[in-house]
């Protein structure tokens, strides 16, 4: 019975992204199932307007409290420890999730010195990647993750990368992202004459969008007339753009900027395009295909060959190869009818918060 378990929520800042994005489901899917939820962060008020009335959030601020990223994150590891022990003594809370890595190390130091009665849980959000890494902190992470019985990854990959991380085998949960966007009317009809491709992401450099133009500058070869949209901002903005020049392609190419409601774009799109040299999940992924869009994807690290996981979904390319997503991008378009729309639209549901939610309930209640 959770009908009176209370769980914090516990991510570095509620500014924007996916691991934000995720959590904010969860908080509401959980507190609709009877658990008393409370979502602590640092800073940040992005995603706050999506929460559930009844969702406590615990905050030091509510916007970043200096231009300097460097004293920013003093500030969360100087604070946050207090902060979370404070809730987590106070409320005596039954669970604890964490994601991000600044958030695990915090809250599994926390959690073994201070409240061992509440069960914890761990959650990888990316791919393990070194560079993103101060080595610094690279032990202290090698420990939580190696002491903590509940480990939750969002894809097979994340979980393989950990692994590959502490040198060990251990037991991960697999649980996707929640990103079916379920409130989408998905019957409306995708027009076979709307003539773009369209990719969602920061303009940044993991998302490899030199690939990506370069492999449509092979495939407008064959069809002058198609058009790519790109939506999303970044600090490569400038870069990008030089690109596009270079490559004869500003009469193809639209950088739409961010667009908080991408759903026009997608409905009324040919296919979706990943070019990432590696990814977390890639909820994009998933958005476009609650549309029923095929995806063509670089095989790379992370969600995609977990989400395409039959062939009539998209395509999957090898990484850093532009010829090769070009070749994947010509296969979608010159044969549309062998990708089926609603089994596209069936696979994406699988990452609907009613099923993610439901598999998250089932890891953190089993006794």
């Amino acid at each position: 019975k959770i009908m009176t378990k209370s769980i914090i929520l516990y991510i570095p800042t509620l500014e924007g992204g996916g691991a934000e994005k995720v959590f904010v489901k969860l908080a509401n899917y959980f507190e609709k199932s009877g658990l008393l939820v409370i979502l602590i962060s640092a800073y940040g008020s992005t995603y706050k307007s999506l929460l559930n009335e009844n969702i406590k959030v615990v905050q030091i601020t509510d916007n970043k409290p200096f231009k300097s990223n460097k004293l920013n994150l003093l500030l969360r590891f100087m604070v946050m420890p207090i902060l979370l022990t404070w809730v987590l003594q106070k409320e005596k809370t039954d669970f604890l999730l964490s994601t991000v890595h600044e958030a695990n190390l915090i809250s599994f130091y926390v959690h073994k010195f201070f409240r061992k009665k509440t069960k914890y849980f761990l959650r990888m959000a990316n791919v393990y990647d070194d560079s993103t890494l101060p080595k610094v902190i690279k032990p202290f992470l090698k420990k939580a993750i190696n002491q903590t019985d509940n480990l939750i990854a969002n894809s097979p990959d994340t979980a393989q990368s950990y692994n590959n991380f502490i040198g060990t085998k251990l037991e991960i949960n697999i649980i996707g992202n929640p990103a079916y966007i379920s409130y989408l009317n998905n019957t409306t009809e995708i027009s076979s004459n709307s003539n773009y491709l369209i990719a969602v992401g920061r303009l940044e450099a993991q998302k490899n969008y030199n690939l990506m133009l370069e492999a449509f500058s092979l495939v407008i070869k064959k069809y002058p007339d198609l058009k790519l949209f790109i939506l999303g901002t970044g600090s490569l903005e400038s870069e990008i753009i030089s690109k596009i020049k270079s490559l004869n392609l500003v009469e193809n190419v639209e950088l739409k900027g961010f667009v908080e409601n991408p759903s026009v774009f997608y409905r009324n799109a040919t296919a979706f395009v990943l070019s990432s040299d590696f990814e977390g999940f890639g909820n994009v992924i998933v958005e476009a295909m609650s549309h029923g869009l095929p995806i063509v994807s670089t095989n790379c690290p992370g969600g995609p060959n977990y989400i395409l996981n039959k062939s009539n979904l998209g395509e999957l390319s090898e990484l850093r190869k532009p010829y090769a997503l070009s070749e994947s991008i010509l296969k979608v378009l010159n044969n549309q009818d062998n990708y089926s729309k609603e089994a596209i639209i069936e696979r994406a549901k699988e990452f609907s918060i009613e099923a993610i939610g439901a598999k998250y309930l089932e890891v953190i209640t089993a006794e």
